[in-house]
């Protein structure tokens, strides 16, 4: 997935291109411009944007993704964050929102859930023939012509397992994906729900996998 940082602020702009590309591919630009130009192919799915940017506001980008199939998901960012701006922004469609001076933890699970959303809201993903939809309204999965009633624990585990197809993945990530930071939460709890999940894809050709020292595996080539 593309990340698109948009800020007239250059030094943050190179600050969060290098903190972020290691996991990410970063694109970066300074002025609402120069940022359409950078969604004109089509591989942004996640914009993190300050709402000053030079003279426009970054309003300016909500009202430009609206033409585009699907929306990329937008992050907003500002150094001078009230409970009204925030309203504001949110009402014309941004997913989060977020005062400066940032916390890093806390983007980077802001960005994770962003891509989860732009996941469910572009329809969910084909892996091989079958088409995998994510409805996160009604807490069920779509696979293929199945529609699997499932928790919205298995709902979340499965997205992440789903954006990680085919690779081998930590429990440990899992927790925290699925959790976040409640240690509470016991490896025994995630055992009890992968298990459920794997039972209510037994008719699908998906099969979540678990070895012991690699993780756990989403896939349908068995």
């Amino acid at each position: 997935m593309a990340i698109l940082i948009i800020d007239d602020d250059i030094e943050l702009g190179i600050s969060l291109e290098r903190g972020l590309q290691s996991q990410f591919e970063v694109r970066v630009s300074t002025s609402v411009k120069c940022a359409k130009q950078s969604l004109l192919d089509g591989s942004v799915e996640v914009i993190l944007c300050d709402y000053n940017i030079g003279l426009d506001k970054g309003t300016l980008v909500l009202d430009y993704i609206e033409r585009l199939e699907p929306k990329p998901i937008v992050i907003m960012m500002t150094a001078f964050g009230t409970k009204e701006l925030a309203i504001q922004a949110l009402n014309k469609g941004v997913f989060r929102f977020l005062e400066k001076p940032l916390r890093f933890d806390s983007l980077i699970e802001c960005i994770k859930d962003s891509k989860n959303e732009f996941q469910i809201r572009a329809g969910g993903k084909k892996i091989k023939s079958q088409k995998i939809k994510i409805n996160s309204i009604d807490n069920f999965l779509l696979v293929g012509e199945l529609n699997i009633s499932v928790t919205s624990t298995e709902l979340k585990l499965f997205a992440f397992l789903l954006e990680n197809y085919n690779l081998w993945t930590g429990k440990e990530a899992i927790q925290g994906y699925v959790w976040g930071k409640d240690i509470s939460l016991s490896r025994n709890a995630l055992d009890t729900h992968l298990t459920n999940l794997k039972k209510k894809l037994a008719k699908t050709p998906l099969k979540i996998l678990s070895k012991r020292g690699n993780g756990v595996r989403l896939t349908d080539e068995l």
